[in-house]
């Protein structure tokens, strides 16, 4: 609890503009916030009035910006603190700037309502970077001629997410290891590896398993979704990945956030994710060559008609004289096939 809230007072405790005063009511704030269990609720009142008194005091005395990014992820008691600041700022030298993610969790709706009702509260879209403005960054960062349409290739890798547009830069740049040439191509890495796996963990939890079961399954994650969410869209899904940059069209946007994303995905998650999309495949009348890939990736399923369509999928790789595929079929279906005349044949 009150996590915001200190973060708040340890910064504004080392403001060197702040009088002594406001130091020691911030520091008493901070005692007694510390002790939250203890205290009952009239004192925490007066802990917060007290927070606010001390912030506006600082804010008389030169203007003050107070920063908070997340705060759809802050604490309740921090997001009604900085809610009751926020009802003392009307006539005040303080500018409170908060960043949150669209679509955040319930919880968070009800604090972002009481901010917007607040007479000075404005609401900023920050929308993609679009091709010139990559293009800029290039120029910036690579020091290198850079034309539109090489622009265009990182504005397709990216998205137009700044996070995921300057670690491929960075990525580039380290690539071309100080060579004074124009980067035609962008260079995915490490950089943009740690990108997209941040820009997976800032979305909504059903958003990032979708990013995942694309990166596990590909286009039959959808099937698996409509399976498992009836309570998230997978149109708003598909949305709030496109924004952060991972989604283009229904897939993801580079070959390399496959690789990232089914890194977070255990092996045995991987393996029931195969299975579960082989059995509303099969039951959904989906080709038995594209239900058998799944079946194989899992590892086997406990379904009766799996033996028998592995068969089938097998005889169709013998007629396109695909030999090795055949086997591996036959294979995995004798090994799954309960003991009878099926598994004999």
């Amino acid at each position: 609890a009150w996590g915001v809230v200190h973060q708040l007072l340890w910064q504004t405790g080392r403001f060197k503009g702040a009088s002594q005063h406001t130091s020691e009511t911030l520091a008493a704030v901070g005692r007694s916030l510390a002790a939250v269990t203890r205290a009952p609720e009239s004192e925490l009142d007066k802990s917060m009035d007290e927070f606010c008194a001390a912030v506006m005091e600082m804010g008389d005395e030169q203007p003050l910006v107070i920063a908070v990014d997340d705060l759809h992820e802050a604490d309740p008691e921090s997001l009604g603190c900085l809610g009751h600041l926020a009802r003392r700022m009307v006539a005040s030298r303080v500018l409170a700037v908060f960043t949150d993610r669209p679509g955040a969790l319930p919880t968070y709706s009800a604090a972002r309502a009481e901010f917007a009702r607040q007479p000075g509260f404005h609401q900023l879209r920050v929308p993609p970077l679009t091709r010139d403005d990559i293009r800029l960054l290039l120029s910036d960062r690579l020091g290198v001629p850079v034309d539109e349409a090489d622009a265009g290739e990182f504005h397709a890798a990216s998205g137009g997410s700044p996070l995921l547009a300057q670690a491929l830069i960075e990525d580039t740049r380290n690539a071309l290891n100080g060579k004074e040439t124009a980067a035609s191509r962008p260079v995915a890495g490490e950089m943009f590896d740690s990108a997209v796996a941040d820009c997976a963990h800032r979305v909504s939890a059903p958003a990032a398993d979708l990013a995942r079961h694309l990166a596990v399954l590909g286009p039959d994650a959808l099937t698996v979704l409509l399976d498992r969410n009836s309570t998230s869209p997978p149109t708003r899904l598909f949305q709030e990945l496109t924004q952060a940059g991972l989604l283009a069209g229904p897939g993801l946007r580079h070959p390399r956030m496959r690789t990232v994303l089914c890194g977070e995905v255990s092996a045995e998650e991987r393996a029931r994710l195969h299975g579960r999309a082989a059995v509303l495949l099969h039951d959904n009348g989906a080709h038995p060559a594209t239900v058998a890939e799944h079946i194989v990736v899992a590892g086997g399923i406990a379904e009766s008609w799996a033996p028998p369509l592995l068969r089938e999928a097998a005889a169709e790789a013998l007629a396109h004289d695909d030999f090795p595929k055949a086997m591996r079929l036959f294979d995995l279906a004798h090994a799954i096939c309960p003991d009878g005349p099926l598994r004999a044949s």
